[in-house]
């Protein structure tokens, strides 16, 4: 009888094909238990679970706001970039664990916002542009998480960078 998962994931994405997508890449990990949240004040609800301890989170950072949240402020963003630097704030400040490592995914590359979404990871995450390759994305989380990546390494790109993981 296989152990049952022991490292959670969120994934915080609005586009549910794109969420199921993730879900069935990381399913196939017997640690992983796949925890989906399609907006900020999902994602919040589920992160202040008693007990929850997450491993790691993939998020996209043009994010719907759902119900108002006291946490992160109005929700006056029309093209909804800072409602997701907002939660990843507030997840830096406010998950028990500040160690979790973050996949943020994105659209948008300019460079004041990769500034700011990099201050805000620190050597704890990564910037995924989309459109993204979800397989070194699920390589990058085995290796974050020690597991096994299941990624042929014949789709590895040679100029592959590993995600840094270490403590800050």
């Amino acid at each position: 009888m296989a152990a049952p998962p022991s490292k959670r994931i969120l994934i915080v994405e609005d586009e549910p094909d794109l969420r199921d997508k993730l879900k069935g890449l990381l399913t196939k990990y017997q640690a992983f238990q796949i925890l989906e949240a399609a907006d900020a004040r999902q994602a919040q609800d589920i992160v202040q679970e008693p007990g929850q301890r997450l491993a790691a989170v993939i998020l996209d950072i043009m994010l719907s706001y759902g119900t108002p949240s006291p946490n992160l402020g109005q929700d006056n963003d029309p093209d909804m970039v800072d409602t997701g630097v907002r939660l990843l704030q507030w997840l830096r400040e406010t998950v028990q664990d500040r160690s979790v490592w973050v996949a943020v995914t994105t659209s948008r590359v300019n460079p004041r916002l990769v500034s700011r979404v990099r201050s805000l990871l620190g050597r704890r995450g990564k910037i995924y542009p989309k459109p993204y390759n979800r397989l070194l994305l699920e390589h990058d989380l085995a290796l974050v998480l020690g597991e096994g990546s299941q990624v042929p390494a014949v789709l590895i790109p040679v100029d592959y960078s590993p995600p840094s993981h270490e403590s800050e």
